[in-house]
């Protein structure tokens, strides 16, 4: 049975954030104030550019159903996890993301996706 921490709700939250495609909602109450996305692509800073991004990217996945979180590792100032998810336009894709936390929201976030 998964353990309910403080890290572990901002796990949970951001995903329903993003499944309601609630752009606004997610950068506002998950994110620190000048916080920054980072993937082997680009990197992506502050408020405004991270709701651009994110309004992107949930446009790009569509329906978003977690079929499984298949590691979840935290830290005092971080969380590991590692997802599989099926989107829209029918790809099943492992996620990872890295995420430093300044309390307990998130100051950056590392990506990466597995096809």
């Amino acid at each position: 049975m998964k353990q309910e921490t403080a890290k572990r709700r901002v796990y949970e939250s951001q995903l329903a954030y993003l499944q309601a495609g609630n752009v606004d909602g997610l950068v506002e109450n998950q994110d620190a104030d000048g916080a920054s996305r980072v993937s082997v692509d680009e990197q992506v800073n502050g408020t405004a550019a991270l709701k651009a991004e994110f309004r992107n990217y949930a446009e790009l996945l569509g329906n978003l159903d977690v079929l499984s979180t298949d590691e979840f590792a935290e830290s005092g100032d971080g969380i590991f996890f590692e997802a599989t998810v099926k989107t829209s336009p029918g790809q099943t894709n492992v996620y990872y993301h890295v995420w430093v936390m300044h309390g307990e929201k998130i100051s950056h976030h590392f990506t990466g996706v597995y096809p």
